[in-house]
């Protein structure tokens, strides 16, 4: 999906995953629901959030994992260190100077796509997860980045892949390619 495209129905891969989790999460603490709905509604939107140069931003996390001598990187605070690296990158502007207000700006737009998907969630029948959506928005109104949950969960979504092998860093497929843009399978 891209930013005009919150009225597109869900596909029907994501549409099974969607109601694996709105099954799921009636039966988990209402206080809970947010944190468990921010991996999903982050990574659905990452590519949809105006101002936020994701292709720019997986280089430069792929760099910087690379960089980091391998022993670093199989520590456990490793994990929270690169979301932590990534989320002060993208408050950064092309001279490399934090710019606050593009800053504000992305996470509103994050936070706007996040709302839309909530109504499409819910038009689609998942209610369970739309709520979940907006409890999201709801705890996290106000947030400034880079301590925004927000805007920390879409860091680590763009780091995240170059954390799941310390020692194979490169993912096979390039992280948060929308099914839009995904390969076609190739004909036997």
């Amino acid at each position: 999906m891209t930013g005009n495209d919150a009225d597109e129905p869900l596909s029907p891969q994501l549409r099974e995953l969607v109601a694996e989790l709105d099954a799921w999460l009636p039966a988990q603490p209402e206080e809970e629901l947010a944190e468990h709905v921010l991996p999903f509604a982050t990574e659905w939107v990452l590519r949809d959030v105006e101002g936020l140069d994701v292709d720019r931003l997986i280089e430069e996390a792929k760099v910087w994992v690379l960089a980091t001598p391998m022993p670093d990187r199989v520590l456990l605070r490793f994990r929270k260190d690169a979301e932590f690296w990534v989320a002060q990158r993208m408050l950064m502007d092309e001279r490399h100077e934090p710019d606050w207000e593009r800053a504000r700006a992305t996470l509103a737009s994050a936070r706007e796509r996040i709302g839309e998907r909530a109504g499409l969630l819910e038009r689609e029948g998942f209610p369970n997860v739309a709520a979940g959506f907006r409890r999201l928005l709801d705890e996290t109104a106000g947030g400034e980045p880079p301590a925004d949950p927000v805007w920390s969960a879409l860091a680590l979504r763009i780091v995240e892949p170059f954390l799941e092998d310390p020692v194979n860093v490169i993912p096979l497929v390039t992280p948060s390619l929308p099914p839009s843009e995904q390969p076609a399978p190739e004909p036997e």
